[in-house]
């Protein structure tokens, strides 16, 4: 895909992953299944971005985290556990790949986010609103 990429436009010199994934549930119902497919999407597709890309590093490698995996989030320890696992492949990155290696941590975002229709659910002040599916 990379290579057809760069043979109709030229040099790739950027690249934005902001893929993620949601299994809500308290950190005793969560299984190694779900913990899996959550931090799949997330590391899972930083890593094969970074692997289609080694040969000629983009100028720009920027993923798109969450504050969740420095502070956690109730009933998101699938979420949170995925994004601190992306700040530590952003750390290897930086000191293995040429270019530029950027992480945002997103934190809540009011009305928006990737549960905006969901319900809002109780969290420490200090954290904001976010919301769940029930």
């Amino acid at each position: 895909l990379v290579k057809r990429l760069q043979q109709q436009h030229g040099a790739l010199t950027g690249v934005v992953h902001v893929a993620g994934g949601l299994d809500d549930a308290p950190l005793l119902a969560t299984d190694a299944e779900r913990l899996q497919a959550v931090v799949h999407t997330k590391l899972g597709g930083a890593m094969a971005l970074d692997a289609a890309t080694a040969a000629q590093p983009p100028d720009l490698f920027v993923l798109f985290g969450s504050i969740s995996g420095r502070l956690g989030v109730p009933g998101q320890a699938g979420y949170a556990a995925a994004h601190s696992a992306l700040a530590s492949f952003a750390t290897w990155r930086r000191q293995q790949r040429t270019g530029r290696t950027v992480l945002v941590d997103w934190g809540p975002w009011r009305d928006g986010g990737m549960l905006a229709a969901a319900q809002p659910v109780e969290a420490p002040r200090w954290l904001g609103t976010r919301t769940a599916q029930g």
